[in-house]
Parts: C-alpha cells; sequence; structure tokens
C-alpha cells in the first residue's frame, strides 16, 4: 500500500522546482478539486483570443 505522505501532487512538484512556496489559483483549484472540494471553472489563456473563447464558453462574471 502506498503511503499518502510520500505522493506528492504534480503541482506541487511543479511549484518546488520553479522556486515558489504557493501554488498559483489555477494550480490550487486543479489541486482541491480532485478531492471532490467544489471550486468555480477556470482555465488560463496564453492571449486576448482565447480569453473571449473561455468566456463565452464558461460565462462571464
Amino acid at each position: 500500500m502506498t503511503q499518502v505522505s510520500k505522493i506528492i501532487p504534480e503541482e506541487i512538484q511543479i511549484a518546488l522546482k520553479e522556486g515558489r512556496k504557493i501554488l498559483l489559483e489555477h494550480e490550487a483549484k486543479n489541486l482541491v478539486s480532485r478531492y471532490g472540494i467544489p471550486v468555480t471553472k477556470i482555465q488560463v489563456a496564453r492571449n486576448e483570443e482565447e480569453a473571449v473563447k473561455i468566456a463565452e464558453r464558461i460565462g462571464f462574471p
């Protein structure tokens, strides 16, 4: 049986590799959602066109 304490989630591995001590919002939401904790929808856009498409898909504030 795998010990839970030895499993490091990908989001935390990435943050540590980059020298960060905190998770970015989208990383934290991805992490907690895998444990069944409800979160608001989030997607990261790389440019204005992607931002418009994402906003149309998930809705506006």
